[in-house]
């Protein structure tokens, strides 16, 4: 399963400001962070865009062909939504879908994610709410038809403090 065209021809601009080496420098960085189990916190703009080349089809994949299995939604919560991955698989997923919200720490993944929604044909992905906070430091959220927390909840291994979390 490919990303939309739109999405890789903004993460193609995105990464034209790049060169190849830092890139390349950026993927082999975050590939052994997570090999070791560890996140990128305070990830760079190289790393946030390599994040998208590397990562984030997969990703896409992964979580289009899970949301293909649910009834279509009017909205959706994504918790650690990285560069807006499940706001683009649901925007594909669901013509129904009007409400993205998503909630990601990384300051470089949500602008890089903001910039690439901007590019979406969609209306409910170019107007998604961004919240830049740590999901275990928000109390709330308002109510939503799906709530995604794909690949965020590894991240928690030893440290989690969401009720009914038991990682580690």
């Amino acid at each position: 399963m490919q990303l939309p065209i739109e999405l890789r021809l903004a993460i193609e601009r995105e990464a034209s400001v790049f060169s190849p080496a830092a890139l390349a420098a950026s993927a082999a960085a975050l590939s052994s962070a997570y090999r070791q189990g560890k996140g990128r916190p305070n990830m760079s703009g190289a790393e946030s865009v390599a994040y998208a080349l590397v990562r984030m089809p997969a990703t896409y994949a992964c979580i289009r062909s899970v949301l293909s299995d649910l009834a279509p939604c009017e909205s959706v919560l994504d918790l650690g939504a990285g560069p807006g991955t499940t706001g683009w698989a649901a925007a594909a997923s669901w013509e129904s879908l009007k409400i993205i919200t998503l909630v990601e720490r990384e300051h470089a993944l949500g602008a890089l994610g903001r910039r690439l929604a901007a590019e979406s044909e969609t209306e409910a992905l170019r107007h998604a709410r961004w919240i830049s906070e740590d999901i275990t430091a928000v109390s709330s959220f308002e109510p939503h038809d799906a709530v995604v927390l794909s690949y965020a909840l590894g991240e928690f291994a030893g440290n989690c403090r969401l009720r009914g979390c038991h990682s580690g």
